[in-house]
């Protein structure tokens, strides 16, 4: 996603916060091609080195992936800088919170 797309996510979707994340899920019904989900994931530097926030993205994004989202949704999931030692199942749990959340309002 280009900041344009993630920043059009930000005004538009619905806030969902879980501990430690912050969820804002968006879908876009008038896009012609339903294909894929965009995902973003922002970690700020307070989070830890670049190392330690990689390993944060690629997690949140296979644990995305691995859930079988439906197609055409836009996901930008921000990490707050309380939580610099998270774990793999720490994060499927929040995220399966936070989709849990958007199946009941979205």
């Amino acid at each position: 996603m280009n900041s344009k797309e993630i920043h059009n996510v930000f005004l538009a979707s619905k806030k969902i916060p879980t501990d430690g994340l912050v969820f804002y899920f968006h879908t876009d019904k008038n896009e012609q091609f339903k294909s894929k989900n965009h995902i973003a994931v922002v970690t700020k530097k307070t989070v830890g080195n670049a190392v330690k926030r990689n390993l944060i993205r690629r997690r949140v994004k296979e644990i995305f992936r691995q859930s079988g989202l439906q197609n055409n949704l836009y996901i930008n999931v921000i990490v707050q800088p309380m939580i610099k030692d998270i774990s793999y199942g720490f994060l499927q749990t929040q995220i399966q919170t936070a989709l849990n959340k958007w199946n009941k309002i979205g």
